[in-house]
């Protein structure tokens, strides 16, 4: 995902403690753990999706439908068909929005204000 250990560790520690995601042992495998999302964890998941299909809708607005299609397939055409600089480009956007306060699931882009 082009993301060091420190900084993973660091965003999984942030998730876990914002109740996001829970640790459970790895059966297979003792020295693992592995991050399961939380009910809130899911409904940001949601919101977070929701968000960003408003974002493209708003951009896309008044385009045509085949420039639409056209976008939706530029991701992996771009990355020659795996999702890996997809993956790593939307985990650095989503490192700029800040934690949920309260633990509720209201999330803000520091550069929006919201």
């Amino acid at each position: 995902m082009g993301v060091d250990q420190p900084r993973a560790s660091g965003l999984i520690a942030g998730a876990v403690e914002a109740g996001l995601v829970r640790r459970e042992a790895d059966q297979s495998d003792g020295r693992r753990a592995l991050l399961v999302r939380t009910e809130a964890g899911r409904a940001l998941t949601q919101e977070v999706h929701r968000f960003r299909r408003s974002v493209f809708a708003e951009a896309m607005e008044g385009w045509p439908e085949a420039d639409r299609a056209d976008l939706r397939t530029a991701p992996d055409a771009l990355c020659g068909g795996t999702r890996e600089p997809y993956v790593a480009l939307t985990s650095r956007a989503l490192s700029r929005v800040s934690r949920p306060t309260h633990r509720s699931s209201e999330w803000r882009d520091p550069d929006r204000g919201r």
